[in-house]
């Protein structure tokens, strides 16, 4: 509480008016509401800190420092599978972002299953084949296996998104 000897001309005066449980009482009501203030602004910060996606160095535009390269070696000694089992969490929604064996000029591509621009649901890792590894998914009712390299997390706030963009930036350089 504030000493009665520290207060200026003016608060004295309300004082004397207000009568001092009264004064203290209204310390105390004013203190609450900066606590719960306080509180707040704190919560505030962290949804914000949330939505904040720290990018990867490898990741940036104009990577001078040699990230990129140090992340590809990384990634060529990295044993894809059970790292990425490790890491990812199903089910996830996946946007199927390349196909190299659809013409994507042909419009029945867009009502085909597991087609470009299809959102689906990754139920699991399947097998890797020569596309790289393969994942199970359901599209529109029907159940089949795309590969991980041909797809995105949409959005970068989901846990999986940088474990599929590392095998997806890794799978197209290697």
């Amino acid at each position: 509480m504030i000493a009665a000897g520290t207060l200026g001309s003016h608060a004295k005066k309300f004082l004397k008016h207000l009568g001092k449980e009264s004064f203290y009482r209204l310390l105390r009501v004013y203190h609450e509401g900066e606590k719960e203030l306080m509180a707040r602004s704190k919560e505030k910060k962290k949804r914000k800190a949330k939505k904040r996606i720290a990018i990867p160095d490898w990741d940036r535009e104009g990577d001078e420092g040699g990230a990129f390269e140090r992340k590809c070696e990384e990634w060529g000694r990295r044993n894809w599978m059970p790292w990425l089992q490790e890491r990812l969490t199903f089910p996830f929604t996946v946007t199927r972002e390349e196909d190299m064996n659809e013409n994507p000029f042909a419009l029945s591509a867009v009502d085909r299953p597991f087609s470009v621009g299809h959102q689906m649901e990754a139920l699991r890792l399947d097998d890797e084949s020569i596309d790289g590894i393969m994942i199970e998914v359901v599209d529109r009712d029907k159940a089949g296996c795309v590969p991980l390299a041909d797809c995105e997390v949409i959005p970068k706030s989901d846990p999986n998104y940088w474990p599929v963009r590392e095998y997806v930036v890794w799978f197209a350089n290697q």
